[in-house]
């Protein structure tokens, strides 16, 4: 796992948050773990990446609508075991430190829409054609 914080490009969370669409992040790691990665990946963004952000899980447990900690734990395991999510634990007084990973075996997906007219998407099973818009 990566431990320092990587360089970012101008929009780096809105490109995240497509890869993770386009690559059916969601049947992988759940939607509480997209939730949460996005959640990091803004929150990044909104830094303008200074470097990692700081969170109490109490703070994300609000922001995601989680009623256990369990749930948050879980989601939390499932972003870092598939290679989404960097975390350095806090304690009582001290927040957890995250920043969101793009999985090696993703980096090369370019970066454009995810429907119909983007040309891939994890469930592709063959090169898109352009396709005429009806209004």
């Amino acid at each position: 796992m990566q431990g320092s914080y990587p360089n970012r490009p101008a929009f780096f969370a809105q490109r995240f948050i497509r890869l993770m669409i386009k690559s059916a992040a969601a049947q992988t790691i759940g939607t509480d773990a997209f939730a949460l990665l996005t959640i990091v990946a803004t929150t990044e963004d909104a830094r303008r990446y200074a470097g990692p952000v700081a969170y109490y899980n109490g703070q994300l447990m609000a922001a995601l609508g989680f009623g256990s900690k369990k749930r948050l734990i879980s989601a939390r395991a499932r972003a870092i075991e598939c290679g989404w999510l960097h975390y350095v634990a806090g304690g009582k007084s001290k927040a957890g430190v995250y920043f969101v990973l793009v999985p090696r075996v993703l980096e090369r997906i370019p970066d454009g829409p995810s429907d119909e007219s983007g040309g891939f998407c994890r469930s592709d099973s063959e090169p898109q054609t352009e396709r005429k818009v009806e209004q």
